[in-house]
């Protein structure tokens, strides 16, 4: 017999309503596609896709010669699966990234929770909208095959912070936290160091430590027994930890980096911005009010705990900034903070830590107690400009993926001209002023201006290469000669065209008519074709 449903639980159904948790996470998923994956319907693929598109495998034994092997193993997987739809890619970052905002939520509201704050749920929710919308981490949401594995990465390292701060409501999670901790380190090292992390915070805390600290050790020790084995050693990070004079020079140049790189990095948001048009830069500021007015209503105030006990004021500041010291020193030791700007990807774990700084400075001061009605409205309004501030980027990371798409499908049109020529000519000075974004290859030379990865020599080498050309020479110069591919361009005239090979410091000159420039009115040509 059918069975019916009365209409009474029919009714019941209906009058079903999301608790205030449910509200916060829906919110912060929406947030994150529209900050972080607004165009990701348009992104293509970037600099080393190309790679990992035409030439993914499944011999396993390169890998294992990686400090990196499961970041290398994972893009082959998706190639396996979505092939060369780069809508496909993206769809996984947005389950990816939202994935791991949804575990940071949970994550800081059981901190603050044995912090001892009342509003837990509330100021973890705030943590996570400020984390959402910081910028200066666009490659990992942008870069398909790279970002996608990077936040493999990310997930385990916050899985593993996750199942420890937990470890007390099931038996197994100190194990399950171990390993995603083992899983994290061979896919991305940059969380090495959580487990000095995880023992300040049971220090500051006062929770044991001794036990689990020597267990993550074990984990760590076997990574670094892997790639001594490997032959390969971080000397050149040792080589600085060991340096005196190298440390003590760290924060100056780091504080100095990134108060003028941040400054410069924030100007490639409105460049990217301008390439949209102005009916669409209106429809995205619409768009961003509305999503914005949801976030205002979703709570009454952004919460001001009491700041007359000054220990949990310490206490939260302590375990925010010991988040900072022990994920950023490794990097701020090597680079100063350049790491930071010129490879976003870095920047990921940090700016969790800068989010609960942020937190702690906006909602705790007595400065911002005293006018606490405006605090929700400021709030706001630092969300809408950063909500922006990221679009700019991604716009760049549009306009780059679009001009590397239509360099590839030249390439393949033109296969047959090219097979004639005796030597490739990529033009990057013809493009200079018509690109408005990074679609050469060397941000040391000055040449990677704007946020995106840009189309790099072997970026093109590959194009060819899956076009069936290996044997011919591909001259790639930047925009100031620096060359990138082993020639030299000398001069070039109507008639010919003379280059030296590095190496052997050997020069050679070419008809003009045996070589096949890849230009600007080239590329235009083919787009009006």
């Amino acid at each position: 017999m059918r069975e019916y449903i009365p209409i009474g639980n029919l009714k019941h159904i209906s009058n079903i309503r999301l608790s205030t948790e449910q509200k916060y996470l829906a919110i912060l998923v929406l947030i994150n596609i529209i900050c972080n994956h607004i165009f990701f319907f348009s992104l293509k693929f970037y600099s080393d896709d190309w790679t990992l598109l035409y030439y993914a495998t499944f011999d396993l034994s390169p890998y294992f010669t990686s400090e990196r092997p499961l970041l290398f193993m994972l893009p082959n997987i998706q190639q396996a699966l979505f092939g060369q739809t780069a809508l496909l890619y993206q769809i996984t970052l947005i389950a990816e990234t939202s994935l791991f905002l949804i575990i940071f939520y949970f994550c800081i509201k059981q901190i603050l929770k044995q912090l001892n704050f009342d509003k837990s749920m509330l100021l973890a929710y705030t943590a996570a909208l400020i984390f959402c919308v910081l910028p200066f981490k666009d490659e990992m949401y942008a870069w398909p095959t790279m970002a996608s594995g990077n936040n493999f990465a990310m997930i385990m390292y916050i899985l593993m912070l996750y199942f420890f701060l937990y470890r007390d409501e099931n038996n197994h999670y100190l194990i399950y936290s171990l390993i995603c901790y083992a899983f994290a380190a061979f896919t991305y090292e940059v969380g090495l160091c959580l487990p000095i992390f995880i023992a300040l915070y049971c220090i500051i805390t006062k929770q044991k430590w001794l036990k689990e600290f020597i267990c993550y050790c074990c984990v760590c020790g076997i990574y670094a027994i892997f790639r001594i084995h490997q032959n390969i050693t971080t000397g050149d990070v040792l080589g600085h930890i060991t340096n005196y004079d190298a440390a003590s020079n760290v924060a100056i140049r780091g504080i100095d980096y990134y108060i003028n790189g941040g400054i410069t990095y924030l100007t490639y948001s409105p460049a990217g911005l301008l390439n949209l048009g102005t009916l669409s830069i209106l429809l995205l500021v619409l768009l961003d009010i509305v999503i914005v007015f949801f976030v205002y209503r979703s709570f009454d105030n952004i919460p001001t705990e009491s700041i007359n006990d000054s220990k949990e004021l310490i206490k939260s500041m302590a375990v925010a900034v010991s988040l900072f010291i022990v994920l950023a020193m490794p990097f701020m030791i090597r680079d100063g903070l350049t790491a930071f700007i010129g490879e976003t990807r870095h920047a990921y774990l940090i700016e969790t830590a800068v989010a609960l700084i942020i937190l702690g400075f906006v909602i705790y001061l007595p400065l911002f107690e005293k006018i606490d009605h405006l605090k929700k409205n400021v709030f706001v309004i630092f969300l809408f400009l950063l909500l922006v501030v990221n679009q700019g980027f991604y716009a760049n990371w549009v306009s780059c993926g679009d001009f590397q798409e239509d360099v590839n499908n030249l390439i393949q049109l033109d296969s047959e001209i090219i097979s004639q020529s005796d030597l490739i000519y990529f033009n990057s000075s013809s493009f200079k002023d018509e690109i408005h974004d990074t679609f050469v290859q060397d941000k040391k030379n000055g040449i990677g201006i704007y946020n995106s990865q840009g189309l790099r020599h072997w970026s093109l080498s590959k194009m060819l290469q899956n076009a069936s050309f290996s044997s011919n020479v591909v001259l790639y110069s930047s925009y100031n000669g620096v060359p990138f591919t082993g020639y030299k361009l000398l001069y070039l005239t109507d008639k010919e065209l003379c280059y030296l090979k590095i190496v052997d410091n050997v020069t050679t000159t070419i008809d003009r008519k045996r070589v096949y420039e890849i230009n600007s009115s080239l590329l235009h040509n083919f787009k009006s074709r």
